[in-house]
């Protein structure tokens, strides 16, 4: 064999390797190479965009405001006690419905019960949070501080301050 047959047989191979990297099948010139790879590159901008457009709240977000500091007063988290304890008591007044309404759905799964009433929870905060114009993390601080204290719940108790053990399901 001639050096010009090896060569295009190495030709042919290279050619056969870069359609099984970059499938271009049905391009026969230049112009169709050109166009197909302007929207090749087109649909790589749209993408490349609509996934900064997707992305751009969580990593452009500022954070929630520093707490303001304890008054002397008794304000702490920026709410007097008797804003405090009012935030507390719908939130432990909230906690018995939650949890019957979590063990109508899942019945004696401590883990799962607690996991749903949480939840509840959590939307309850929620419009706390929006009702005082304070933000949820102030919220949960002041649940916090109930619990600690041992305020008293709706039965005339402190909301306990425990979580069941995790056993997984064996459904």
């Amino acid at each position: 064999m001639s050096r010009l047959t090896n060569w295009r047989k190495a030709l042919e191979q290279a050619r056969a390797r870069a359609d099984a990297w970059l499938p271009l099948r049905g391009i026969h010139s230049r112009r169709q190479l050109l166009v197909s790879l302007g929207w090749r590159s087109f649909t790589l901008v749209v993408a490349i965009a609509v996934t900064a457009h997707v992305t751009a709240p969580i990593w452009s977000t500022p954070g929630p405001p520093p707490l303001p500091p304890d008054g002397a007063e008794g304000t702490r988290f920026g709410l007097p006690e008797v804003q405090r304890r009012e935030i507390f008591s719908r939130l432990a007044n909230q906690e018995p419905v939650s949890t019957w309404i979590a063990r109508a759905r899942f019945g004696t799964h401590a883990w799962s019960v607690e996991d749903d009433r949480a939840r509840m929870e959590k939307d309850t905060a929620r419009n706390l949070a929006r009702k005082y114009g304070i933000n949820l993390s102030q919220v949960y601080l002041v649940l916090d501080e109930g619990i600690r204290k041992r305020w008293v719940g709706l039965r005339g108790q402190p909301l306990r301050a425990t979580t069941p053990p995790l056993n997984r399901r064996r459904e």
